[in-house]
């Protein structure tokens, strides 16, 4: 459960940010339970989003760019992003990326995900509408030598995602913005496991505690 009083004061401050960023009649046609679209002032990037929430989304995303807080995506680099939803990262990222694999599953963002590629005509933009049991998998399907960049953001999968890849391809990737849920448990075992494994593989972890939800972690590595 989400922390009430920070969730309010920090939905007032994205609705501010929100404000100073976006055409409000944009936001007025959510209320009609539609897709819009929906222009960052500064960032100079338009998507489609289908949700109120969305506009959280792209505060946290595109303008506070909480992926890449402490690396960026280079020009020329090879960037993986899994949990790609409305393509709002990838979007973002494409424009100085050499290719962006997104990867997405559910049908309804998936939707919106491909309109907002055509939209902003990211021809380097791979999507992939299923989901990954390993990073090997998508590593041979792709020939993909080196990940410059994975983000993620799959709802409590990366458990099982980074149990299945092997040793291997994990050191061919060299730097991880992602989400970690920790919802019970069971799951900050397998958080304390798997940071534990990415520190013997050489990377350097930061976390830092979500805005309003504690059972969530926003982990970053880096291995350069």
């Amino acid at each position: 459960m989400p922390n009430i009083p920070l969730a309010i004061v920090y939905f007032i401050q994205v609705a501010f940010t929100l404000l100073r960023e976006v055409n409000l009649f944009q936001i007025l046609t959510l209320f009609l339970g539609k897709s819009t679209l929906v222009t960052l002032k500064k960032e100079k990037i338009s998507l489609y989003i289908d949700r109120l929430f969305d506009l959280v989304i792209l505060k946290e995303v595109v303008i506070d760019n909480d992926y890449e807080k402490y690396f960026q995506v280079k020009k020329g680099d090879t960037v993986i992003d899994i949990g790609a939803s409305l393509g709002d990262f990838t979007t973002m990222v494409s424009q100085r990326a050499k290719k962006v694999y997104a990867i997405e599953i559910d049908a309804r963002r998936l939707e919106l995900l491909n309109k907002n590629i055509e939209l902003n005509q990211c021809q380097n933009v791979v999507i992939i509408p299923h989901k990954l049991k390993s990073l090997n998998e998508l590593f041979y399907e792709h020939k993909i030598r080196q990940c410059d960049f994975l983000k993620m953001d799959c709802e409590g999968c990366e458990y099982e995602l980074f149990q299945n890849t092997s040793d291997e391809i994990l050191i061919s990737v060299r730097q991880i913005a992602m989400e970690v849920h920790i919802n019970n448990l069971s799951m900050k075992g397998n958080y304390s496991i798997l940071r534990d494994r990415f520190r013997r593989l050489g990377f350097k972890p930061i976390e830092l505690s979500h805005n309003i939800m504690p059972n969530i972690l926003l982990l970053y590595l880096d291995k350069t």
